[in-house]
């Protein structure tokens, strides 16, 4: 049962590390 509550931590985590990645990738992209 811990396991699967960490994964869904982990993946909670890694999902929102990437929509912030996501953002620098855009500013990066489109520099103002």
């Amino acid at each position: 049962m811990s396991l699967i509550i960490q994964n869904r931590k982990i993946t909670k985590t890694s999902s929102k590390s990437l929509e912030e990645w996501e953002r620098v990738a855009y500013v990066l992209r489109h520099p103002i």
